[in-house]
């Protein structure tokens, strides 16, 4: 299963070396990585591939052992291995193309559901009836 993963680590030489090594220990696999630094701690927003039977806890440990605080984690699909740049263009795209896609395209960005609306349903795109 694959999860998109935030978490903040010290920003020192090893910190990212220490979780990647104990992420292979466990079998997991780290497909994708985004850093953000800041002065002292880095936030790192990671795409991991799990063994079987994993969930959010047990990667929440697999993190804060390998010295990651404030982990939050979520499944996603493999649209989050696209970087964001080009994910973002080729969304812009198509709400140009087609503007009644926009909560559609918004939702496959952040990798959620689109919003039904106001009154429950969801919103018709041009040309059905």
């Amino acid at each position: 299963m694959l999860w998109r993963v935030r978490t903040t680590l010290p920003d020192r030489p090893g910190a990212l070396a220490v979780l990647a090594r104990n992420c292979g220990d466990a079998g997991v696999n780290i497909l994708g990585l985004q850093i953000f630094p800041s002065i002292e701690r880095v936030t790192d927003e990671l795409v991991l591939r799990t063994p079987e039977g994993w969930g959010a806890q047990e990667i929440a440990e697999l993190v804060e052992r390998s010295g990651g605080e404030s982990v939050v984690s979520a499944p996603c699909t493999e649209a989050a291995l696209t970087d964001q740049p080009t994910r973002y263009v080729q969304a812009a795209r198509a709400i140009l193309a087609q503007p009644a896609s926009f909560p559609e395209v918004v939702a496959t960005l952040f990798d959620a559901e689109p919003d039904p609306g106001p009154g429950g349903s969801a919103p018709r795109r041009a040309g059905r009836t």
